[in-house]
C-alpha cells in the first residue's frame, strides 16, 4: 500500500543560515519543533512553526524557508511512495500542522536511537549530496528488524498528517482498473512506454483510452508519464552521485538532450541547477 525511503533524521538547532528560497524537494519533509520559530512560506500563505507541534511538508511543493533567530527541532526527509493513484492528503498539497503527543515525541528519539549518525552530518553545500548518498548505502547494511521497526515508526508518524475522507474521496473518484495502470507505469518509468501499450492493457482504443485517462488524471498520459519520469529524476539527482546521462536512462529517457528539454520544461531548471540548489538544505 505504501514504501518509505528514510534518507535523514536528526535532532538540531538552526540559526539564521535556514533561509532558501523556492525550494521543490523530491522527498517529504517533516520537523517537529521543540525550542523556537522559524516560517514556511508556500501557495502565499505563511505557515509559523512552533514548539510542540509537527509539520509535513509535501513532496514536490515549492517553498521558502526563513529563521530570523534560531529553533531546535527533530528533522525527517522521506520518500513516500504510495501505490497506483493514492494520495495520501488529498488534493491539498500544503503544509500540514499537527499537535504532537509524548508518544510523537518517543517515536522520533526512537527513530533517531535506530538510525545514529543519519542526519545532514556536514552542512558544506558541496557535500549535502553525498551524505544523502552515503546514507542510502549505508541503509544495506541495516537488519531487517530495523527496517520493519522503521517502517512501522515512520507509518505512525506519517498516519497523524492523514484524512482519510480526503483518501477515500480521491480513491473513489478513481477507477480501481485505472489505479491499477498507474502503478504499471510508476513501476517502468526506465522502460519504453507507449500509449498504445497503455491502452492495450486496458482493452481501449489509444483514442478512447487517452480520453478516459484524460478524464481522471486532468492531464493526458504523456504528460503523466513525463511528469513521473522527471519525478523520479529529481530523486536520484538529490540522493545518489549518478551522471545526469545515467540519471536520464533511469528515468526513461535514451536522448540526453531531450532529458535535459523535459527537466527544465518541468522544473524550469537544468538537472545540474537542481542538483546544486538542493545540496543546500
Amino acid at each position: 500500500m505504501i514504501e518509505f525511503n528514510l534518507l535523514n533524521i536528526a535532532k538540531y538547532t538552526s540559526g539564521h543560515h535556514w533561509n532558501y528560497v523556492n525550494i521543490i524537494s523530491p522527498f517529504a519533509r517533516i520537523y517537529l519543533i521543540t525550542e523556537g520559530e522559524a516560517t514556511i512560506y508556500q501557495n502565499r500563505q505563511y505557515y509559523k512553526l512552533t514548539p510542540g507541534n509537527m509539520y509535513l511538508i509535501p513532496a514536490f511543493t515549492n517553498n521558502t524557508y526563513q529563521c530570523t533567530g534560531s529553533f531546535t527541532h527533530y528533522y525527517i526527509h522521506v520518500v513516500i511512495e504510495p501505490q497506483g493513484n493514492l494520495s495520501l492528503f488529498g488534493k491539498d498539497m500544503k503544509v500540514f500542522e499537527v499537535k504532537a503527543t509524548p508518544f510523537d515525541y518517543s517515536l522520533f528519539e526512537r527513530l533517531l536511537y535506530l538510525h545514529p549518525g543519519k542526519g545532514l552530518w556536514n552542512p558544506d553545500p558541496a557535500t549535502y549530496n553525498d551524505c544523502l548518498v552515503k546514507n542510502s548505502e549505508n541503509d544495506f547494511l541495516r537488519g531487517y528488524k530495523c527496517k520493519v521497526e522503521t517502517f512501522g515508526i515512520l507509518s505512525q508518524i506519517v498516519s497523524r498528517f492523514i484524512c482519510p475522507e480526503k483518501m477515500e474521496a480521491g480513491q473513489q473518484l478513481t477507477p480501481v482498473r485505472l489505479r491499477a495502470l498507474l502503478q504499471y507505469i510508476n513501476t517502468n518509468l526506465s522502460e519504453p512506454v507507449s500509449v498504445a501499450r497503455l491502452a492495450e492493457k486496458m482493452y481501449l482504443s489509444p483514442d478512447y483510452f487517452s480520453r478516459f485517462f484524460i478524464k481522471y488524471m486532468h492531464l493526458s498520459p504523456l504528460e503523466y508519464i513525463h511528469q513521473k519520469r522527471i519525478e523520479k529524476a529529481q530523486l536520484l539527482l538529490v540522493t545518489t552521485s549518478l551522471s545526469a546521462k545515467e540519471i536520464a536512462a533511469s528515468a526513461g529517457y535514451d536522448n540526453l538532450s531531450y532529458f535535459h528539454r523535459q527537466f527544465k520544461k518541468h522544473t524550469t531548471m537544468s538537472p545540474n541547477q537542481f542538483r546544486a540548489i538542493h545540496r543546500n538544505i
